[in-house]
């Protein structure tokens, strides 16, 4: 037993000797450092013994080399990991870390001034200098816009711009929280940048930003826009799996022909509004299969192995009113957008059944957005022609599943969005915002329409455009400076 203990004793020095190595690679004491410094410990450690003692066997300076030998080595081996990441052994460690961390403190709650985020005059006129080739309009909105630009979070209002932080954030919502707090998430505030990331409530007053509660997320794949009702949070999550598996069989068609690693498998992630902590994680890929009797259109365009759906938004029905628009439609219900498979479709929020659908009436779209009169109003990304490119905003009627009507640009204007877009409905008028697909501008423009459906004879005001390396894609929501609430649709 002694023995096994030994050995238990030595294993455990030789790991830690490792972790020690990688750590100091980490932290760029890289291998010339460590060997220079290893050898000073070496000499050290001889005149040490020598000074002890006046003779030294061969025998016990043999094991004397054995011994710095089996601490060294791993000590050398953790820093060479570190340093060329060999094995991806740097994303796993850190990975690692962060679970750890999020064990052990997974919500910071924040009371009074304790959360509030400063930008001091000097690094807000830096900022502000650094959107240069940010183009403010005229216009007639009567709301500020809060835009998270890759420098940081910051509230447009008019043509005048001011940051509420340092450090670019990517917005959660598309509108308040019931208490007018706001929800964003950014990377982690560490040294190690890994896919984890901090989720964070927080609330604007006198347009200063103060955290109410930020939650450090392993893993975090949000996807797009979400929505909030009765102190839940929905988003679009992914988990990943290896096909074929049990479901991309039951889909059939192309989609069981896929032999893929680390597939994407788009979740529905339900937190807890009050700390962010996940409640429910609704996989979706299951219930197509289970959809797809009679309804081979939607799941034959499953033949993305990698990405299959790709769920870029999830509307909850909030009333009665917009849920009868629906077929057996009822509160709590989930409109769900999915771009690569071209299809909009409703869930019943108890049993997740598919209650109504559309497919193949837009292509690879965004944003579905529910109107007062039962249409859809739809960012429909490849749908037009490419000469003033293929972006369109699209109405489709709830009702009979049917195309209404649809703007699109004419003459000199220019509008595709090839991967993103978003629609938001504001006091009757259209708000878009756009990601141009070949790098000419972002752009936030209002379509001021004389009655509906949507047609060409909508007006287009444009609010503000920029270079694509100003933004955080389609991440901008309106900040009604009458209520100082945002915007929903």
């Amino acid at each position: 037993m002694e023995r096994y203990f030994r050995l238990w004793f030595l294993a455990s020095l030789w790991v830690l000797s490792a972790c020690v190595g990688w750590i100091l690679g980490r932290f760029g004491f890289h291998l010339s450092v460590v060997l220079a410094y290893l050898a000073i410990l070496c000499l050290a450690a001889l005149l040490q013994i020598f000074r002890d003692q006046r003779k030294v066997s061969l025998k016990h300076a043999m094991r004397i080399s054995a011994l710095c030998a089996l601490f060294f080595a791993p000590f050398l081996l953790g820093n060479i990991a570190a340093s060329h990441n060999a094995f991806r052994v740097n994303e796993w460690m850190d990975n690692s870390i962060y679970l750890f961390k999020t064990k052990l403190q997974p919500v910071r709650f924040f009371k009074g001034n304790e959360g509030k985020v400063t930008v001091d005059a000097v690094h807000q006129k830096k900022l502000q200098q650094s959107l240069s080739g940010l183009q403010l309009y005229d216009n007639n909105m009567n709301s500020r816009i809060l835009v998270a630009f890759r420098l940081g979070l910051a509230i447009v209002d008019k043509k005048t711009i001011h940051f509420l932080t340092e450090k670019g954030v990517t917005l959660s919502l598309p509108s308040l929280l019931p208490d007018r707090s706001l929800l964003y998430y950014s990377e982690m505030d560490d040294r190690f940048h890994t896919t984890n990331g901090v989720l964070t409530r927080a609330v604007i007053r006198n347009d200063t930003l103060y955290k109410i509660w930020e939650r450090k997320v392993p893993k975090l794949h949000l996807n797009h826009w979400g929505d909030a009702f009765e102190n839940q949070i929905y988003y679009p999550g992914r988990d990943f799996s290896s096909l074929p598996d049990t479901v991309s069989q039951a889909i059939g068609y192309k989609y069981a022909t896929c032999k893929q690693n680390n597939a994407v498998h788009d979740t529905i992630r339900v937190l807890d509004a009050d700390t962010g902590k996940l409640k429910k994680n609704i996989p979706l890929l299951p219930i197509i299969a289970s959809f797809k009797d009679g309804n081979e259109a939607m799941v034959k365009n499953i033949s993305n192995c990698t990405d299959p759906l790709h769920t870029n938004d999830i509307q909850i029905i909030k009333d009665d009113r917009t849920a009868h628009f629906f077929p057996q439609g009822k509160v709590g219900d989930m409109l769900i957008s999915m771009r690569n498979i071209s299809t909009i479709l409703l869930l019943d929020g108890d049993t997740l059944q598919v209650k109504w659908h559309v497919t193949n009436k837009t292509v690879q779209q965004h944003s579905p957005r529910i109107t007062d009169w039962g249409t859809l109003l739809v960012f429909d990304n490849l749908s037009s022609d490419k000469q003033n490119g293929r972006s369109r905003i699209t109405e489709i009627s709830i009702d009979s599943g049917n195309v209404l009507g649809y703007w699109e640009a004419t003459g000199n204007d220019y509008f595709e969005s090839y991967y993103r877009g978003k629609v938001t409905i504001f006091k009757n008028r259209i708000i878009v915002q756009s990601q141009d697909s070949h790098s000419r501008n972002n752009s936030m423009f209002v379509l001021d329409c004389p009655g509906h459906p949507i047609s060409m004879a909508c007006k287009k005001t444009t609010i503000f455009t920029g270079k694509p390396p100003n933004f955080r894609y389609d991440n901008a929501v309106l900040l009604d400076s009458s209520s100082g609430s945002l915007s929903s649709s």
